[in-house]
Parts: structure tokens; C-alpha cells; sequence
């Protein structure tokens, strides 16, 4: 799956194949033996690689020595290495907002069956445990550290989101709250006409401002007085700006949604903006029309499902 703006290398979105979410993969390099690829993914995890967020943990045991040659057949590897990449953002644990995702690198080196090549596989796992969606960042951890040093993309053998099926994605008949990551609800302060603001609000599912319908095929998104979310630009031209309620009406190009179930972005059919509530962490936060900005936590809810 992919999202718009989304960046490079972030379309293998895992959901939870290892617990956690997790890629495994491997690359072949030409024209280089073990030791030296060993060595030029120990230099880039210990120097922070690329973004500077690469880490290289002990190195007790990289060196495998005899012991794959104690198997029968003998074991392709000579080199193990373990590493880390962390990654901004929060996370919920226990009840509390948590900063900082750390995610676990291993990386497995030794020699191709045609004698020709190194052959690496390699393995991201998202941290902390309970990440069960990885927004593609396990791949990327890996694609990234591939890029510089001049090897192949690598290939996913595991994980990485392969055969696995997209979020839930709600039914036109079905009510849901919109709630951001830090608790608040998207609230129609003013449902009953045009114009109407439309604010964050601690989350209350008896609050009729804050209960809405997500119709998928007009991409209309409704509030329960049948007043629609709308992008307050001019005429019928969406653009940034407030978003607020107006009389639902499916040929306004400015009222038409799309939920992303991956992102959790609601992005305007119709261009390149989002729901962005800038300032999530407070009641009657504003809501506005946005460039839409995967990595924006202003843009990410979630859907509530409320039985009424």
C-alpha cells in the first residue's frame, strides 16, 4: 500500500508478523568477500550511518570462527553483527506517552552458492514491542543502510508486510469517533449550521459533536445532525485553511475524504491536504486543512467505533 508524500522505501508496512512488526531480507553483493562487508556495516552503524541514528552494540560475538563449519552441511555465515536504529515519536504504554522508537538490527554475512558474492540477510524488528505497525520503517531501516553503502535494494523474504491484508477500514453505517494520539477528539463545537467551528475536545462518545460517519464512496465524513466536515477554501476549490461544518453536499470537491487506515490521515479526495489539528494537545485546539505530512503527528486519529 501507498500513501501520497509518503517517503521513499516506506510502502513495505508490517503489521505485527513477529509480535512486533519486522522485516527480514536479503542482498547479494558482487565483488566484495565477508570480511570487507563486515567491516563496512560496522563502520556505518558505529559512525550513525546516514540519518545518524544507527548504532552498533557489542561485537562479542561477531567473529563466527569455526563454528559454522561444525554443521553438515557448514553454515553459509562467518560474520554475525547486532545494531540498532531509533527513530522521533511517541507511544502509548500503561496509560502514559512515551518518546523514542528503537528499533533492532542483525545482520548475518558470509558467502553465496556461486562463490561470487557476499550474501547478507538481514533483520529489522520494531521497538518497543507492543509497535504492531511499523508504518514501513523496518524495511527502511534496512533499505537505508543498503543505499549507503552502494549495495542492492534488498529483497524481503519475511515480514516487511508481505501477504498480509490492509487496516480495518469502517462501513458507511458506522459510527466512530475521530481521535488523535493524545487523546482529544475532533468536535463540531457548532453542528447545527454553516460555518460551524470545528475544534479538539477531550473525548466523550454521549457528545454528539464528536460522532460522525465516514462515508467511503462519497467521501463525505458526517455528523450525526447531517453537517459535513468541510475545507472552508472559496467556491469549490479545496486549499488550506479551517476546516469547519457546512450542509453535506457530495459535488463540493472541498467536502470529499479519504481515511488512510495506515497513516490515520484523513486526506482531502481531491488534493494534497489533510485534517491537522496543531494544536492536538488541548481543548478547543484549532483544525485546519494541511499539506498532508505522513510524519505529521497533527494528522494522525484514529477511529473509535461507537455502538449507538
Amino acid at each position: 500500500m501507498t500513501t501520497s508524500n509518503q517517503p521513499k522505501d516506506c510502502e513495505r508496512i508490517d503489521y505485527g508478523t513477529c509480535g512486533a512488526s519486522c522485516c527480514g531480507a536479503e542482498i547479494a553483493v558482487p565483488n566484495i568477500d565477508p570480511l570487507d562487508a563486515y567491516q563496512a556495516i560496522v563502520r556505518l552503524l558505529s559512525s550513525g550511518g546516514p540519518d545518524g541514528r544507527f548504532y552498533k552494540k557489542d561485537n562479542i560475538d561477531d567473529e563466527q570462527g569455526e563454528l559454522p563449519f561444525s554443521f553438515s552441511p557448514p553454515l553459509p555465515w562467518r560474520f554475525t553483527i547486532s545494531g540498532s536504529h531509533s527513530t522521533p515519536g511517541t507511544w502509548m504504554s500503561q496509560g502514559n506517552w512515551r518518546s523514542g522508537f528503537d528499533d533492532t538490527l542483525r545482520f548475518s554475512i558470509g558467502v553465496a552458492a556461486d562463490g561470487q558474492a557476499t550474501r547478507i540477510r538481514m533483520f529489522s524488528m520494531s521497538g518497543p514491542a507492543s509497535a504492531l505497525v511499523d508504518y514501513g520503517q523496518s524495511y527502511k531501516n534496512l533499505a537505508l543502510l543498503c543505499s549507503d553503502l552502494g549495495w542492492p535494494a534488498p529483497t524481503p523474504s519475511f515480514g516487511c508486510g508481505l501477504g498480509q491484508a490492509v487496516a480495518w477500514k469502517p462501513e458507511n453505517t458506522i459510527t466512530v469517533m475521530l481521535q488523535n494520539r493524545d487523546g482529544v477528539c475532533l468536535d463540531a463545537k457548532e453542528r447545527h449550521k454553516n460555518g460551524g467551528v470545528v475544534q479538539t475536545w477531550d473525548c466523550d462518545p454521549t457528545n454528539l459533536n464528536q460522532l460522525w460517519k465516514l462515508d467511503s464512496d462519497t467521501g463525505l465524513v458526517k455528523n450525526e445532525d447531517g453537517v459535513c466536515l468541510s475545507d472552508a477554501s472559496a467556491g469549490n476549490s479545496p486549499g488550506p485553511g479551517p476546516v469547519v461544518t457546512w450542509a453535506c453536499d457530495p459535488t463540493l470537491k472541498n467536502q470529499a475524504w479519504n481515511y488512510d487506515p495506515v497513516t490515520g490521515q484523513l486526506k482531502a479526495r481531491h488534493g494534497t491536504l489533510c485534517i491537522d489539528a496543531s494544536d492536538r494537545h488541548t481543548n478547543g485546539g484549532k483544525v485546519m486543512a494541511w499539506p498532508c505530512d505522513v510524519n505529521n503527528s497533527n494528522q494522525q486519529w484514529n477511529l473509535r467505533k461507537i455502538s449507538t
